[in-house]
């Protein structure tokens, strides 16, 4: 599949490398994604009449599974590729058929990763095509109060509309086209009602003074430097596990002490990341791991500012597959003045 891209890539950059593109055509036991995507070249390419024949007697469906890195693909995507190769050659009546799949499977509540929802969103946009019908507009109001009325000039639009307590928006259509309304509240909630959760992904969550003895840090002296130490486990029942991510947010209490600014300290940090982005509140690791394996990540913290805080919960799991995750529930803390 890989190498089919890199010659459907080389022939819409308008350089097709036909030599390459028949060896791959002769291998015999060619993946159904494979030659969809090698007809998108050759038609590209302009030999149509050859990527018809190569895809003439191959079904469009692929085996289901779902790729934690290197192409991060799924049955779903190449599901979009096939659309999007029958788009490029006319054939929009075959093409119908996959994208009614393709439509209802983005309007499911099932999850998908970036790389499948944006190649659905392309591939159905390039069936949609431009469009010449007539502009939509609407009008929306705030409690029946500061009426709006709107005219886009594009096809998405956003409003920030800042209100507190029980409201009621007010959209009504101008236009004869469909106007799709959403309406999104963001925020940090004041606490989690997230519990302990493991889903094939097993981790264990500890706070350790310094000399590495168990700490209850539900109530912490000003100015104590302690860690947090996370150890995420492969239970062994599915293949390696790619593109792993752990996410620690610390209450605003603790302070993080980054020992990448300290050449000269001792002090270990456990296993080594892929990589890891630290910053003021959070600290995000990324990671891959091993059928059976487990790695441990440690974070040394400092307790810097008095006052009643909220911890919240860890989470680590696959970036390309929302059922493999793991929780740890968050809870409150204290940072007390010494001798208290």
């Amino acid at each position: 599949m890989t190498q089919a891209y890199r010659l459907y890539t080389l022939a819409l950059a308008g350089s097709p490398a036909l030599g390459a593109m028949n060896r791959m055509k002769a291998i015999s036991n060619l993946t159904t994604p494979a030659k969809w995507r090698l007809a998108a070249a050759y038609h590209l390419a302009g030999r149509t009449n050859i990527a018809k024949q190569l895809i003439a007697d191959t079904r469009w469906r692929a085996e289901v599974y779902r790729e934690l890195g290197y192409t991060y693909g799924s049955s779903t995507r190449d599901h979009a590729m096939v659309l999007e190769t029958l788009v490029l050659m006319g054939d929009k009546l075959r093409a119908k058929t996959i994208l009614d799949e393709l439509v209802k499977d983005m309007g499911s509540y099932r999850w998908y990763s970036t790389q499948t929802v944006a190649y659905s969103l392309l591939a159905v946009a390039k069936f949609m095509g431009d469009s010449d019908d007539e502009p939509f507009s609407y009008r929306y109001a705030i409690n029946g109060e500061g009426a709006k009325n709107i005219d886009p000039d594009k096809p998405i639009v956003q409003h920030e509309l800042t209100f507190a307590g029980d409201n009621k928006v007010e959209i009504t259509n101008n236009s004869g086209q469909t106007v799709f309304a959403r309406i999104t509240n963001t925020g940090v909630p004041l606490t989690s009602d997230q519990v302990d959760q493991e889903n094939d992904l097993r981790m264990t969550l500890k706070y350790l003074a310094m000399n590495g003895n168990p700490l209850n840090v539900s109530r912490l002296e000003q100015g104590m430097d302690f860690m947090a130490e996370v150890t995420v486990r492969h239970p062994g029942t599915r293949y390696r596990y790619e593109e792993m991510a752990l996410t620690q947010i610390f209450p605003s209490g603790w302070e993080i002490r980054n020992l990448r600014m300290d050449l000269n300290t001792a002090i270990s940090v456990g296993d080594e990341p892929e990589y890891q982005d630290i910053r003021d509140d959070r600290v995000l690791t990324y990671f891959d791991l091993g059928s059976g394996k487990s790695k441990t990540f440690r974070v040394v913290l400092n307790a810097a500012y008095l006052g009643r805080y909220y911890l919240p919960s860890v989470h680590c799991g696959a970036m390309y597959d929302d059922d493999i995750s793991a929780y740890k529930a968050g809870q409150w803390v204290e940072v007390v003045a010494g001798g208290e």
